[in-house]
């Protein structure tokens, strides 16, 4: 697992890391870039079709060891292995077990080197079985979805921004450029007490699914987003999405991952 030392960064990371994770029936592409402001990139994707799961965890700008953190996390989860036949509600037990103890392990090595300051990352995760989709996060990374030509964030920001919003404290325009934006409410490693916020729906046949950090989600508005994902393949809509954001600033580091269901459910899979 990541970070057994607590000083040492074992995961350094060059300005630009694609994955193209093809693997049918869950034709799958990522990208992370560090942007055009930051000098170490803490973003980190976790890319798992053989398992169903695919996450963004963002490392906390400004904190300790942030890229070590983040890595932390995609190792801890790219460990699972299923057993045959095995429930989504298990592998969802199982995630949260490992997200729970990767929490505890931030905190003591928080402790052990870093004199008590945070050593976070905020994580969003897909995880799908059939026509069973879940997603499971903490903090600002999101999880969209795209279904029949429109998008729809399906996570909520764990944001100070995000509850202003929620009790009409302030307009959707005034959240775009609050002062507050960034300061994000749950994270792993955070707290020695972790909340997690757990959803399970419905997948249906072509359903689009982008995971991203908030370096994306800053830059690109949602019709923007929406606009760059009707390209004709995966690999295209996640380069141009990358190269709006480095046009258009890019001050944060900034991840993406886009997942697509078959047209049609594989047989004997839960649905």
């Amino acid at each position: 697992m990541a970070g057994q030392s607590g000083l040492k960064k074992k995961f350094p990371k060059d300005d630009t890391v694609s994955r193209n994770l093809g693997v049918l029936p869950w034709p799958s592409y990522a990208k992370t870039h560090r942007g055009n402001v930051r000098k170490v990139n803490e973003d980190s994707l976790l890319c798992a079709p053989e398992l169903g799961l695919w996450g963004v965890a963002d490392g906390m700008g400004g904190h300790e060891a942030g890229d070590v953190a983040s890595q932390m996390v995609v190792e801890c989860l790219a460990q699972l292995n299923w057993r045959e036949g095995q429930a989504i509600t298990e592998k969802i037990d199982l995630i949260e077990d490992r997200l729970l103890a990767a929490n505890d392990r931030m905190c003591a090595l928080s402790k052990q080197h870093h004199q008590g300051k945070t050593m976070g990352t905020t994580v969003v995760l897909l995880l799908v079985e059939g026509s069973v989709g879940c997603c499971l996060w903490a903090g600002d990374s999101r999880l969209y979805r795209i279904r029949d030509g429109a998008l729809q964030q399906v996570s909520e920001d764990h944001s100070q921004v995000a509850e202003l919003l929620l009790r009409g404290q302030i307009t959707e325009q005034q959240a775009i450029n609050h002062p507050n934006r960034n300061v994000i409410t749950r994270a792993i490693g955070a707290s020695e007490r972790l909340s997690l916020d757990v959803m399970v729906f419905e997948v249906l046949p072509k359903d689009t699914f982008l995971l991203c950090s908030d370096g994306l989600s800053n830059e690109l508005s949602a019709e923007q987003i929406l606009t760059h994902l009707k390209q004709d393949s995966l690999q295209l809509s996640v380069e141009q999405m990358v190269a709006r954001c480095l046009d258009g600033g890019a001050r944060d580091n900034l991840s993406v991952v886009v997942v697509q269901a078959p047209g049609e459910h594989a047989d004997g899979l839960a649905g």
